[in-house]
């Protein structure tokens, strides 16, 4: 998981913005309501 973290600049944003909750719900849904 950490991996794909770092691999994707987009969700380590993401950790920025939003709280760690949503990015699990974006790990398993990649369809993320912007």
């Amino acid at each position: 998981m950490h991996q794909e973290n770092e691999d994707r600049p987009v969700k380590r944003a993401f950790n920025q913005i939003m709280p760690p909750q949503c990015i699990f719900d974006s790990d398993r849904s990649m369809t993320v309501d912007l």
